[in-house]
């Protein structure tokens, strides 16, 4: 394996014990490796459907993107359309509102 610098493992360790113990680690804090495997099947899912989105909304399939330009190219392709913004956890109703079967989101 290859070494990386003090800092780096040491950035890494935080966020193993901040984050990813108690999804991996068993009541006596041993990995368990069929949570880590669930882990990676659902890490690689998102990894996936994110690029998916970038792809669509910025023209680029890295999840590890800049975020700011993803923002900055999603805000210069709806210029002219009004956004609207919804605050965070606001639970959301789908609603077909034209009758056709697609359904659109609407903050209830």
């Amino acid at each position: 394996m290859k070494m990386i610098s003090q800092g780096l493992q040491q950035e890494v360790d935080k966020e193993f014990e901040s984050f990813w113990k108690e999804f991996v680690c068993n009541e006596h804090g041993d990995i368990d490796f069929e949570k880590v495997k669930r882990e990676l099947y659902d890490y690689s899912l998102a990894m996936r459907l994110v690029g998916e989105v970038y792809c669509e909304l910025a023209g680029v399939t890295k999840i590890h993107s800049d975020p700011q330009y993803i923002i900055r190219s999603v805000y210069e392709s709806i210029e002219g359309v009004k956004v609207v913004y919804l605050p965070a956890k606001t639970p959301l109703e789908e609603i077909d509102t034209a009758g056709d079967g697609e359904k659109q989101f609407f903050t209830v």
